[in-house]
């Protein structure tokens, strides 16, 4: 079971998932973020030779929109046809922070995500449509979910007025996807085809109000930072919600008491003055240990882990191992299994993302690099954020991806000059 803490730290508001008094992932909430953001923007310019717009979403901010991944558009403005040009308004969704020297990336695939449920437009199929997290396998739950779910976005649907997606002159033909998420799984039937019926109608709103708004307007944000943290944890999971922030209490207990009234046993306020919250689960060494490049291993191996501008480098190294050395590939595999489930870890920890390149101890079996590779696999399934082994080079290095999605760590802490 996990713990979801919520405190200040250095004059940052913080989550972290823990187990127990350990910390799994911690986020660093910036003030300033934008990701999930939806905004009418003006098309600033379009690059012909990378395929790219730059669309700017407020005074002086602009982001990169990729016209390869967005085939389809909402424009804003009177169009008769589908090519983006300069000065058109466009719906556009930040689907990444800006990294670094990196715009925020923009798309035109509009979302809003709950805790059971997922929405996104579709301009290219031709009708709404449901579907079920893989990571929910039981058949007779998919096909109940699907049911309850379809009927819900029908229904509200139904009850919101045609005009408020036609009203975009563009998107006549578009609709509604609906990807129910695996905190559904174990959830009741009336939270589950309540936000349902909340996102159908707030995409709607969204849509009929876009159109008579200038550009540069922000039609959307999503819950509180926070709050987000709260509505990404699996309830099955989760064994409580801690903080010793009252604004943060109030506004938690407030979403719980509206969304997951069975939930809100799990809220508690911590309020012990002489040991502060950050102080109780060592938030401080806990970050400090996750900003250092040498990581140890059980068996006395240690990992060095090195993030670049292109990618992120991690070398697994034998270090003090106590084992039998005589038992060379049995000893190997041993670190390389060992430092498997560390990267999994790490991964998640400081928010490692994009290209990671792993350099294992070299094993000589074919089957043992094998056993390896699923392995770490396995591992990573755990990620909430999508990630992928690759495959293994000739050289024996291993690629994995992570999607990106917000800033690492150790950036995120640099910039907040924690």
């Amino acid at each position: 079971m996990q713990r979801l803490l919520i405190t200040k730290f250095n004059g940052q508001t913080l989550c972290a998932v823990c187990d127990q008094m350990t910390i799994r992932t911690v986020r660093v909430i910036e003030d300033e973020s934008i990701l999930g953001n939806i905004y009418v923007g003006r098309v600033e310019n379009v690059v012909n030779n990378i395929n790219a717009a730059f669309i700017e979403y407020a005074r002086g901010k602009k982001g990169y929109y990729s016209l390869t991944d967005n085939e389809h558009h909402i424009f804003l403005n009177p169009k008769n046809n589908d090519r983006m040009c300069i000065g058109d308004l466009v719906l556009v969704q930040v689907s990444r922070e800006g990294v670094k020297t990196k715009e925020p990336t923009l798309t035109g695939r509009i979302g809003i995500t709950g805790r059971y449920c997922a929405l996104t437009l579709d301009c290219k199929s031709e009708n709404s449509s449901v579907f079920i997290s893989k990571k929910i396998t039981d058949e007779d739950r998919r096909s109940y979910l699907k049911g309850i779910v379809k009927d819900a976005m029908n229904n509200a649907l139904n009850a919101y007025t045609a005009s408020s997606v036609n009203s975009i002159p563009t998107a006549s033909d578009m609709h509604f996807n609906i990807i129910v998420r695996t905190n559904a799984e174990d959830a009741p039937e009336e939270p589950v085809t309540a936000e349902v019926s909340r996102i159908v109608t707030t995409m709607c709103d969204i849509l009929k109000d876009a159109v008579t708004r200038k550009g540069l307007t922000r039609m959307y944000s999503p819950e509180e930072s926070c709050l987000e943290d709260v509505q990404n944890m699996r309830a099955t999971n989760l064994e409580k919600i801690i903080t010793d922030i009252p604004e943060v209490y109030d506004s938690v207990r407030r979403y719980l008491g509206e969304n997951e009234p069975g939930e809100a046993a799990k809220l508690e306020f911590y309020d012990d003055m002489q040991l502060p919250l950050n102080k109780l689960y060592s938030v401080e060494s806990q970050i400090s240990t996750a900003l250092n490049k040498r990581v140890w291993l059980p068996s006395g191996g240690y990992l060095v882990i090195e993030p670049t501008e292109a990618l992120t480098v991690i070398d697994v190294n034998s270090g003090k191992f106590t084992g039998n050395r005589k038992l060379k590939d049995n000893t190997y595999l041993k670190i390389n299994m060992e430092a498997a489930v560390e990267i999994g870890r790490q991964l998640m920890l400081r928010n490692l993302s994009g290209i990671i390149v792993v350099d294992f101890i070299n094993l000589n079996t074919f089957e043992e690099k094998k056993e390896l590779m699923s392995y770490l696999a396995d591992i990573l399934k755990a990620d909430t954020v999508p990630t992928s082994v690759v495959d293994m080079t000739r050289l024996g290095l291993v690629e994995i991806t992570r999607k990106k999605i917000r800033k690492p760590l150790h950036e995120v802490i640099a910039s907040a000059q924690i």
